[in-house]
């Protein structure tokens, strides 16, 4: 849109100067019709810029009544998935510190991070401790080793080098940021202090804290609620596609994370720099 305004007032100037040149050519001449091409191409040097400038002010009346048209499209929220988005979240490699065989390993990561008590658990309907005891009903031979792996679970976790200053410099442009993150209530109090972007969020909403999980309906709606969020001038970044299509059915705008730099280049598309 910039370079369609530069080049449009490029042409103008162009335009300004030939009539200048042709009005200065046609006072000068001795054709017998120099006269009437003078006028002519004074009255065009005259009424160029005045159109130009009518033009000019009807768009602004326009744009003054129709403030919605303006800002319709226009970014104001941002809000952000946690894990493999602002955090890492890797449960393969923290399994792999411990001295186990991988066959032992491949019963543990089935038993707890594969299992649909890991993933229920983000909805935080149960005390902790008995999310734990289904881990070990899931694989009971095995559980010495369960707990133990559970016991310092946090460490599949690591907060982005650049989560704390992306969020921060999103914030000082002026945009409203948040979080909506499915996450475990156990592993979010182990985790939540090393969480230095937290303090730029206007809001935050992890699933154990509304017994609510992406991608069901009911968190979106829980967050746009909550804080009073406008779908169209919010977008959603996520790593799942799953949870961005919930989203996308609200009117949020979406951005699929994959990883710093493809992000940013998304977010500048709709607007956000």
């Amino acid at each position: 849109m910039k370079n369609l305004k530069r080049a449009g007032a490029l042409f103008l100037v162009l335009l300004l100067l030939l009539l200048y040149g042709a009005t200065f050519f046609f006072a000068v001449s001795d054709h017998p019709s120099s006269g009437t091409w003078f006028r002519v191409s004074l009255g065009c040097t005259i009424f160029v810029p005045v159109l130009f400038y009518g033009y000019t002010i009807l768009l602004r009346v326009f744009q003054k009544q129709s403030p919605s048209l303006q800002r319709s499209s226009k970014i104001e929220t941002i809000i952000f998935d946690v894990g493999n988005v602002l955090v890492n979240y890797d449960w393969k490699s923290y399994l792999d510190s411990f001295p186990y065989t991988s066959q032992v390993k491949e019963q543990i990561g089935k038993a707890v991070f594969e299992s649909e008590t890991w993933n229920e658990q983000d909805r935080g309907l149960l005390d902790p401790g008995e999310y734990i005891q289904q881990f070990v009903r899931n694989a009971p031979q095995l559980e010495e080793e369960i707990l133990q792996v559970l016991s310092n679970n946090e460490k599949t976790i690591s907060v982005f080098d650049y989560a704390k200053t992306w969020t921060h410099y999103l914030k000082n442009q002026g945009y409203r940021l948040y979080i909506l993150s499915n996450y475990p209530q156990r592993l979010l109090e182990k985790t939540q202090g090393d969480m230095d972007f937290l303090e730029y969020m206007d809001g935050v909403i992890f699933s154990c804290q509304v017994q609510q999980v992406k991608p069901e309906p009911q968190i979106y709606q829980t967050l746009l609620e909550i804080f009073s969020i406008e779908p169209s001038k919010a977008v959603f970044l996520d790593d799942r596609k799953e949870n961005l299509d919930a989203a996308a059915k609200f009117g949020i705008h979406t951005i699929q994370f994959h990883n710093l730099k493809q992000a940013t280049a998304d977010l500048k598309k709709l607007g956000v720099e």
